[in-house]
């Protein structure tokens, strides 16, 4: 394998996604990747999240083998390839998460450059939804709307940094549906 690729974050070395595909093949030519979508939350959302498993050597040691889990949304804005892409980037994350469990190409920590580099943005407050933001979310819970769709509502409610492109997202295409309903009622 060619010398590895580092990205410096924070003063930390991280290595990235690709870098861990290309050396787990390369190791373990007969090894074996499977990924499974397992989010089950409502579509208004776009969120995507993956389990992905790597087995080095599935006939000769099937129980050996590491789990990546990762997830990504639609319209995180943050994340240019994501308002594309967002179901494949989370693949990949988690993938890349579960040969760092395998040990492949670890140093100091799990996570990749890509992880950390989306960690670090998400934390900034600037990207945080707003007070009215949080109540205009909140006014959905007295509207018209499904039990699954208030859960999700409630659960992005109860974190204190939801991001604010998905607090714009979710509250749009909750009132689009609400008029949708209406309308479909009359």
């Amino acid at each position: 394998m060619a010398p590895v690729k580092k990205t410096k974050i924070k003063g930390k070395d991280y290595v990235m996604v690709d870098q861990r595909i290309k050396l787990f093949w390369e190791t373990y030519p007969k090894g074996k990747i499977v990924t499974e979508r397992i989010d089950r939350i409502d579509s208004i959302s776009g969120y995507y999240c993956f389990k992905a498993t790597a087995w080095p050597m599935p006939e000769k040691h099937p129980e050996w083998c590491a789990t990546g889990h990762a997830d990504e949304y639609r319209d995180d804005k943050r994340s240019m390839v994501n308002t594309t892409n967002a179901c494949e980037n989370g693949e990949t994350s988690a993938i890349g998460r579960a040969l760092g469990i395998l040990g492949l190409l670890v140093e100091g920590s799990v996570a990749t450059a890509d992880e950390v580099a989306t960690a670090v943005k998400k934390q900034s407050v600037e990207y945080s939804a707003d007070n009215e933001m949080r109540l205009n979310l909140e006014s959905l819970l007295s509207k018209d709307i499904t039990e699954p769709e208030k859960q999700f509502i409630e659960n992005l409610l109860s974190n204190n940094k939801i991001p604010s492109d998905q607090a714009n997202s979710v509250y749009n295409q909750m009132t689009e549906r609400i008029a949708k309903r209406k309308k479909g009622a009359k």
